[in-house]
């Protein structure tokens, strides 16, 4: 009974996991830095972390005094593969609407991101 139970449960995760890859988009700016050929075999794990990337490695801070003469940015389009950053400080990066800075995360909390994503999809 024990087995049977573990069974449905495995399947039912399985099946969670494929219908959550099958519907996995890459963020637009993935086609700046791959080619389709590169993207459309890429394993759904990868196309997560590319989006943590290009989406979630980086955020406005909003409690910093906005600068002035800082030009304003779309961050949908913002391409934060540009900027260097650090391996254990987050770097303020002036660049945001509307002029607040954009906190760029260090590579450390970056890396530590990118491995809880591949093991969600490669338990």
């Amino acid at each position: 009974m024990k087995k049977i139970l573990i069974i449905s449960i495995l399947i039912f995760i399985n099946t969670l996991l494929s219908a959550q890859s099958s519907s996995l988009q890459i963020d637009q700016r993935a086609f700046q830095k791959f080619t389709p050929e590169q993207i459309s075999v890429m394993e759904p794990y990868r196309i997560a972390q590319i989006n943590y990337l290009m989406q979630e490695s980086f955020f406005v801070d909003n409690q910093t005094k906005p600068c002035a003469e800082c030009p304003t940015v779309n961050l949908e389009n913002f391409d934060v593969t540009i900027i260097n950053r650090h391996q254990t400080q987050r770097i303020k990066h002036y660049q945001t609407t509307p002029g607040h800075p954009i906190i760029i995360l260090p590579w450390s909390e970056v890396k530590a991101r990118l491995e809880e994503i591949k093991s969600f999809y490669k338990p």
